[in-house]
Parts: structure tokens; sequence; C-alpha cells
């Protein structure tokens, strides 16, 4: 088949190639490396020149948080880093066994390609709302973040 516009699939064969993997696998030790509460430095251009986060703001030290068990601190960081940390951290795992056994294992998982769009387009859309209406509500100054609840 070839992997033209039309190609549901083709997507997910592009996050299953070998840079991206390895992205995901630095991501993951960058993660498991920070302390939980974060570096110190604030990073984000968006957060040190608004004071509000950006959608992605919070992702890391939720990964971060989530690698030593902090469930509720990580809720706090970004909700949906709860979804994101794991899934990078399992196709960084991928980036590290041999590719004789990666390479099937990605044709396999391309194959759900179709399928899985419409719920990859759903958390996408998902994830930068709740980041556009985060970057709000602390512009406005009806939250904080790191958020205060649960």
């Amino acid at each position: 088949m070839s992997r033209g516009v039309g190609d549901h699939s083709s997507w997910l064969r592009q996050f299953l190639n070998d840079t991206f993997l390895r992205a995901c696998a630095v991501f993951a030790v960058v993660c498991v490396l920070m302390p939980s509460g974060g570096l110190g430095v604030e990073l984000c251009p968006c957060l040190r020149m608004t004071h509000a986060p950006c959608p992605g703001c919070g992702v890391t030290r939720c990964g971060s948080c989530l690698a030593r068990g902090e469930v509720r601190r990580a809720f706090r960081y970004h909700p949906l880093g709860t979804v994101v940390f794991p899934l990078s951290a399992g196709l960084g795992l991928l980036a590290l066994v041999p590719r004789r056994w990666r390479h099937p294992a990605c044709s396999r998982l391309a194959a759900w390609g179709a399928p899985l769009r419409p719920l990859y387009l759903t958390a996408a859309a998902g994830f930068v709302t709740f980041g556009v209406v985060r970057f709000g509500l602390v512009l406005a100054g009806w939250t904080e973040f790191p958020a205060t609840w649960p």
C-alpha cells in the first residue's frame, strides 16, 4: 500500500520512525533525571513573559512526578501529561530494542493507524483546548499554575 495523502495510517508511521522514538527515549530520561519540582529555572518563554502556561507547560514536570510515584502532584502540573508521559516512555523503550525487533513491532503498530486516528485527533484537540482554557484562566487570575486542586 502506498502512503499517500488519503492513507489514514501514515500519521502513525511518522511517529514510529527511529528519530521520533529516540526523542521519546530522551524525553523519558529527562523526566526521570529531573527533580519533581522542575529545574528552578523557567524554560517556557510563554510562562516567563505572561506568567500563564502554554498548552505544553508542565508535561515534563508531570512526567518527573509520575516517575517518582507522585500521581496527585503530576496531575496538578498537567492532567493530560499523565497519559503523554507513559506513552512517550513506552515509545522510548521501543527505541532501545534492536532494530530487527523494532521494525516489525513498528509495522504491527502502524497497522492500527486508521482506527486510532480519530482518537489521536480528539486527544490532540483536547490537549490544545485544555491548554488554551488553562492559559486564559491563569491569565485572568481565576486559577494558578501549577494547579492547587485536587
